[in-house]
């Protein structure tokens, strides 16, 4: 390794919290006591419950924290590490990390650290004090985050009171209105209300973003999502939707072509367009059941999403 290469990593340690306030010649008996490893894009870089027997240093690539459910808790940025408290406090620990990308990464054994600061009583007071006020640290950040979160939960249980009186209000002037008495009128909301849960929507577009929205915007609904027209395809057949909302330009399979295929198989489905790049005009002559134009405005959207779920 050449000395150049040797003093960036230097410099890299030294910044770690861990290892605050280690002299030159304790550095490098870090450094040395590191080994190099090659990351491949997925490979688990460490395992939730394992031993924390060993810490890394991402020095190029990318990494992600996934909890138990596998969702994506967070990136990890070069240059940052990976399980640098467990090798000192020798608790599991306690979330799994993957490459999402191809990634080199310095590896430090606890057994190898603790041989190479064995004789180095000062390295490991050090080393101590840090881990004392790293602990510290965190206490007094989960203590404001347990403030805020008890300050959100009574705004939100005071949002929930008036939402509550809101109802019953609206439930009054319903039965008022409709001349019938509000246990009637509540059934006949939560009648409304489990016949959206029970239709399904089948979103169809090429960009995640936009998927995601829709998701968010239909939540009365039973969403499923397809990121092109072959999957969509492939998925109407599995499971027939109660309505298809399609983008018109996607790669492999555009909105025209799966309308085409969909009336081949479901003749009766209810098919929305949608689209930021062709108008309302522009579909006239293809068998759509309604066009939602990009942007989306929330309530105009919903309401043809009813109405195309009437329709058919």
């Amino acid at each position: 390794m050449s000395k150049e290469r040797i003093n960036k990593l230097i410099q890299v340690i030294r910044k770690i919290p861990l290892f605050d306030g280690l002299g030159p010649t304790q550095i490098q008996l870090v450094l040395g006591a590191c080994g190099p490893r090659r990351l491949e894009e997925g490979e688990v870089v460490c395992a939730a419950d394992t031993p924390g027997d060993e810490m890394y240093i991402l020095l190029s690539g990318e990494a992600a924290v996934y909890a138990p459910d596998e969702s994506e808790v967070a990136k990890i940025q070069p240059v940052a590490t990976i399980g640098e408290m467990s090798i000192v406090t020798k608790q599991p620990r306690t979330s799994t990390v993957k490459a999402t990308q191809a990634s080199n990464v310095l590896v430090l054994k606890k057994l190898s650290l603790d041989m190479a600061l064995k004789r180095d009583a000062e390295a490991q007071a050090k080393i101590l004090r840090n881990v004392v006020e790293i602990l510290a640290g965190k206490m007094n950040s989960d203590t404001a985050r347990m403030r805020e979160y008890q300050r959100e939960l009574l705004t939100s249980q005071d949002a929930v009171v008036q939402l509550q009186r809101r109802l019953e209000l609206a439930l009054s002037l319903l039965a008022k209105e409709s001349g019938t008495d509000v246990e009637a009128a509540k059934t006949r909301i939560d009648e409304q209300l489990a016949s959206a849960g029970d239709r399904r929507v089948l979103v169809v577009d090429d960009e995640e973003p936009i998927r995601r929205l829709l998701v968010e915007m239909l939540g009365d609904y039973d969403v499923i999502t397809a990121k092109d027209g072959s999957e969509a395809l492939e998925t109407a057949m599995e499971t027939k939707p109660d309505l298809v909302i399609t983008d018109i330009r996607m790669p492999d399979m555009d909105g025209y072509t799966l309308l085409m295929k969909l009336r081949e198989f479901h003749p009766d489905l209810p098919v929305l367009a949608l689209s930021g790049f062709v108008r309302d005009d522009d579909i006239k002559e293809y068998d759509f059941d309604g066009f939602v134009a990009k942007p989306m405005q929330a309530e105009e959207f919903k309401s043809t999403v009813a109405a195309a779920l009437a329709s058919r």
